[in-house]
C-alpha cells in the first residue's frame, strides 16, 4: 500500500473511487461534485489517497478552516480495508489517521502559520458518518488524540467539531 498526495492525473482513480462509494451509499462520497474535487487545489487544500494494488481504496481532503485546516474531509475508505472493531490504538486502525494526517498535518504546518487541526463530524447523519461521530472520535478522544471544541455550522451543516493534539497523535502513531 502507498499513500500520496492526489492531484488531476489521478481523477479517474478518484471517479472509480466515488463510484464504488455511491454502490455502498456513502453520501458524500458518490461523486466528484460531493467531495467538492475541484475546490481542494493545493492552495486552499489538498487531498490524500491509498493506493494497493493501484487501485484506490481510501482518500480524504485538508483545506483550510476557522484559524488552522480541516483534516480527515469527505474521508472515506472501502470496507474491505476498514476496521471490524476498534481496539487500544485508533490511530492504527483508521486510514485517515494512519496514513492521511501526517501529510495533512504537514501541509497545514506549511500553510498556517500555528496551525490548528480540526475534524469535523456531522451531528444528523446515520450509518457510516454516524460511527465517526458516535464511536470513533469519542474514542480518539480517550486516547488523547483529539479534544471535542464544540458544535458549529461549517457550510450549512450542523457539526461536531474536534481539534487534534498533534503531539498526542505522533506519539500514538510511533507506539506501535
Amino acid at each position: 500500500m502507498i499513500s500520496q498526495l492526489l492531484d488531476k492525473s489521478h481523477t479517474k482513480d478518484v471517479e472509480i473511487f466515488c463510484n464504488k462509494c455511491k454502490k455502498l451509499n456513502y453520501t458524500n462520497n458518490q461523486s466528484l461534485g460531493s467531495i467538492k474535487y475541484d475546490k481542494l487545489d493545493g492552495k486552499y487544500g489538498i487531498w490524500i489517497g491509498t493506493f494497493d494494488n493501484n487501485e484506490l481504496i481510501s482518500l480524504s481532503g485538508v483545506h483550510k478552516l476557522f484559524d488552522g485546516v480541516r483534516v480527515h474531509f469527505r474521508g472515506a475508505t472501502l470496507p474491505q480495508y476498514a476496521p471490524k472493531s476498534l481496539g487500544k490504538n485508533v490511530v492504527k486502525q483508521i486510514f485517515q489517521y494512519r496514513y492521511h494526517l501526517p501529510f495533512q498535518i504537514i501541509w497545514g504546518y506549511n500553510n498556517i502559520k500555528d496551525c490548528k487541526f480540526y475534524i469535523t463530524t456531522n451531528v444528523e447523519k446515520t450509518g457510516h458518518l454516524n460511527r465517526m461521530d458516535k464511536v470513533i472520535l469519542p474514542l480518539s478522544e480517550k486516547q488523547g488524540i483529539v479534544n471535542f471544541v464544540r458544535q458549529d455550522e461549517v457550510f450549512y451543516t450542523l457539526q461536531n467539531v474536534w481539534q487534534v493534539n498533534v503531539e498526542n497523535y505522533f506519539n500514538a502513531l510511533s507506539n506501535f
